[in-house]
């Protein structure tokens, strides 16, 4: 499944406890065998319940990889192998994404919450900062938009464009909030997706030489219900 100076790469990412990195590309390329194996036999209408077991062991020990390395690439933005951890994390979460749409066919958004996001986004993000763009640009046509005038449909959209290489498409995108709204959880993880996407439209200014006020042009003016101790 991967060449020589992927194998070399994959071998370089950080070393943990309970991980042979020695052994990692060919644990990797064995998931993929393994997925591609029970695509076939759904095909041929074996039933969820008779693979679902070794399906969900699969797809817990690729979240385990990719999470792990994934916060050591967040951690340490400087460190030597961040690469190799960075394209480790998003193989796993490719493998991942893979293994998971065998059972579940809809076509809802692509997850973003506080507790987690989709592996299709974090696969992404993870390759654009491994420096593998034709991967990142395959993977983003995976992800479910949604609603594009909400900040979530922003923020999807926002990833695709950027994994694609559609930077003006990011730089001259433009959101805002609803009129008022009442703070709260919600309303905090709104205001958390709108940061997320002025960090993602900053880097695609920066990636076009654009060093003018980039996110002066964003409409950012939130306003909320007034309550005790809330500065409007």
């Amino acid at each position: 499944m991967f060449d020589p100076q992927t194998v070399e790469l994959i071998r370089s990412a950080p070393p943990l406890e309970g991980l042979e990195l020695a052994d990692l590309p060919k644990e990797l390329t064995k998931a993929y065998a393994q997925i591609v194996s029970l695509r076939m036999r759904l095909r041929g209408l074996i039933t969820e319940e008779t693979f679902g077991p070794e399906l969900g062991e699969l797809v817990r020990r690729l979240e385990g990889i990719a999470l792990t390395q994934e916060a050591l690439v967040a951690a340490v933005p400087n460190r030597e192998n961040r690469s190799s951890a960075a394209f480790v994390a998003a193989t796993a979460h490719q493998l991942r994404y893979s293994a998971e749409r065998l059972l579940v066919s809809d076509e809802a958004p692509s997850r973003l919450s506080i507790d987690a996001i989709a592996p299709e986004i974090a696969s992404a993000l993870m390759f654009l900062i491994a420096g593998r763009a034709a991967d990142a640009a395959q993977m983003a046509r995976n992800i479910r938009v949604g609603n594009p005038e909400s900040i979530e449909g922003v923020l999807r959209q926002s990833v695709v464009d950027l994994a694609q290489g559609r930077l003006g498409s990011v730089l001259n995108r433009t959101w805002s909030a609803p009129a008022a709204l009442e703070f709260g959880d919600d309303t905090a993880t709104i205001l958390l997706w709108s940061q997320l996407a002025i960090g993602i439209r900053a880097v695609a200014g920066q990636l076009l030489g654009n060093k003018r006020g980039i996110v002066s042009r964003i409409e950012t003016g939130w306003s909320f219900r007034s309550r005790p101790g809330i500065v409007r």
